[in-house]
């Protein structure tokens, strides 16, 4: 089995080379997804794989891998509507079109580097997304996608009581500020949301097929926020170069 595709993440690129997640060529009318050692290519062998019918979009294999990360904790926690999307990248967009699909209308976004079109979500569901240029006690519920532990830092300490506080990012830097007096004394909820940790192979197998069937309808919208490359060296460097937050995907 070879690979077809790769999907890079700026955030995972330094300890990985060719993209974090691979997307295998179908085999017996399966497909996969799998992450870590791209040199491992027998499916027995794979760690924390997806397999899933080889007939969806790439377009719609590559975003419901990232939406992934949301569905499995929004299909367990209840969040506060009012909410602060902090970080716009590949996770960040596949979450707010989540929290739409699931009918959470009242959505802010906090993003340094906002580049997608958020036009086009605004008429397909009916809203309007207000940007915003600071963090601050205005919301419920405040969800963490940057991967910076100063945001986070900045969060807990705006925030007053009885907020929602979601971590969908995985943090970069190994320095950590959170003080638990503040969140015990302001009776803060914050949920992990770490995709590969805590869940079955078979549920998330389960919940991403689920994913891949329910954005069938989506993929013109979908289309928007993918580019692809044609992998080479060069083209990788040139891309990690750069700050803008698009989901980018190598044609092998």
């Amino acid at each position: 089995m070879k690979i077809k595709y790769s999907i890079l993440s700026r955030g995972t690129e330094k300890y990985v080379r060719h993209g974090y997640m691979a997307i295998s060529e179908s085999k017996d009318e399966k497909q996969y997804i799998f992450d870590l050692d791209h040199n491992i290519l027998e499916t027995n062998e794979i760690k924390n794989k997806l397999s899933f019918p080889a007939n969806f979009s790439i377009y719609n294999i590559v975003f419901s891998r990232f939406e992934l990360i949301s569905e499995l904790l929004f299909r367990r926690v209840l969040i506060q509507d009012n909410i602060l999307i902090c970080g716009l990248g590949s996770v960040g967009i596949t979450c707010l079109i989540n929290l739409l699909e699931r009918g959470y209308k009242n959505i802010s976004i906090y993003s340094k580097n906002l580049v997608y079109d958020l036009n086009l979500i605004e008429k397909k569901y009916n809203v309007k997304l207000l940007q915003v240029a600071e963090i601050d006690d205005t919301y419920k519920t405040y969800i963490e996608l940057t991967g910076d532990s100063l945001v986070l830092k900045t969060i807990i300490e705006s925030v007053s009581f009885l907020k929602d506080i979601i971590i969908l990012s995985t943090p970069r830097n190994e320095d950590y500020f959170i003080n638990p007096l503040i969140i015990n004394r302001k009776n803060l909820t914050i949920y992990g949301g770490h995709e590969l940790m805590g869940y079955s192979e078979e549920l998330r197998n389960q919940v991403f097929i689920d994913l891949l069937k329910s954005n069938i309808k989506n993929e013109n919208l979908i289309k928007h926020f993918i580019s692809f490359h044609n992998f080479s060296s060069k083209k990788l460097e040139e891309l990690l170069k750069k700050k803008q937050n698009y989901i980018d995907v190598f044609k092998y």
